[in-house]
């Protein structure tokens, strides 16, 4: 792969996918004799489903005994006010309790970070970090590697087998989920919504520019080969590094191009919106002049929900209302 994306890779790239690659093949070897563990019991429990049958009914038997325990409990304790009592009470010293932790929490956070506590801290993102999240990297790596084959392949001649086409498909999964995969195993970060937009509208262009090079292969192989390469490897390493927001360049983006996840989805779902409003309508016994402009009005606000549509100005509902009629 290297002749493919020599020369070509952003100069500001710090060479971390080597590294995460490692840290994953780390996590899922450890986790390979647990995954092999629960298809052996699973194995098992369809092999003997009678016995599984039984135990799921005992323990349905067992919790309905300890549900009835427990409600008989809470009626003595009704009935009993000083229980009730010893129970508010209870409460009552658990909430002071939390409070004061967090309270000492926040005047911990206020002082400066002792070193101890520092390598405590970085051994535990460290920790995070290997249980998981940089699958995405050895995905885009992967097919990195496809497209540097390809290259070779219709670099060396083709004949009649005609151009070694490679799919983004896999990429595309990664990096629309890469936001929630990276944040949701490498650190304890809860994002608002207003960052998600921005990391899903980046997103969006991204795939989009994957998309366009993609489609390019047919016109001009080696080189939408060359630049799906590049542009898979600057974004493994983006990833690594955390730049989620910037996991490509602004000259490689048009903004005029982007996507949307599930597109044949958010499509059946529009299409499922709109004939269940229009049967709805035609049940409900709404005269028929009333029906088209309906039916503009569902399909807009259809597009607006499921494809993220332009939203419609006053201008446009006055038009749908109208049936899409100026005159």
């Amino acid at each position: 792969m290297v002749p493919v994306t020599s020369g070509r890779i952003p100069e500001d790239l710090t060479g971390l996918a080597p590294q995460c690659v490692l840290l994953w093949w780390r996590s899922f070897a450890a986790l390979t004799p647990a995954v092999m563990a629960l298809w052996f019991v699973l194995a098992a429990a369809v092999w003997n489903g009678g016995a599984l049958l039984e135990g799921i009914v005992g323990a349905l038997r067992w919790a309905k005994g300890r549900v009835t325990s427990v409600s008989a409990w809470v009626m003595r304790t009704w009935e009993h006010p000083p229980a009730i009592a010893e129970g508010v009470r209870a409460l009552l010293l658990l909430i002071l309790i939390i409070s004061v932790v967090r309270v000492v929490r926040a005047l911990t956070f206020s002082f400066p970070e002792t070193a101890p506590a520092r390598q405590e801290r970085q051994r535990r993102e460290r920790l995070f970090a290997e249980r998981g999240g940089f699958l995405p990297v050895v995905v885009l790596l992967v097919t990195a590697t496809r497209c540097g084959d390809a290259y070779q392949r219709w670099s060396q001649g083709t004949g009649v087998a005609g151009v070694p086409r490679v799919s983004m498909r896999s990429a595309e999964r990664v990096v629309w989920q890469a936001y929630r995969t990276r944040y949701a195993a490498g650190q304890r970060v809860s994002l608002g919504s207003h960052h998600r937009r921005v990391l899903k509208e980046h997103a969006a262009q991204v795939v989009g520019a994957l998309r366009a090079a993609e489609a390019r292969q047919d016109a001009d192989p080696a080189r939408a080969l060359q630049d799906m390469a590049v542009m898979l490897v600057t974004i493994a390493e983006r990833y690594a590094e955390g730049r989620l927001g910037q996991l490509l360049d602004e000259d490689r983006l048009n903004p005029e191009i982007s996507t949307a996840p599930g597109e044949m989805f958010r499509l059946l779902a529009l299409g499922v919106a709109i004939v269940g409003a229009m049967s709805g309508a035609v049940v409900l016994g709404l005269p028929s002049d009333v029906l088209g402009p309906l039916l503009g009005f569902v399909a807009t606000l259809g597009a607006v929900l499921f494809l993220r549509g332009r939203v419609p100005t006053s201008a446009d509902l006055v038009d749908i209302f109208r049936g899409a009629d100026r005159r």
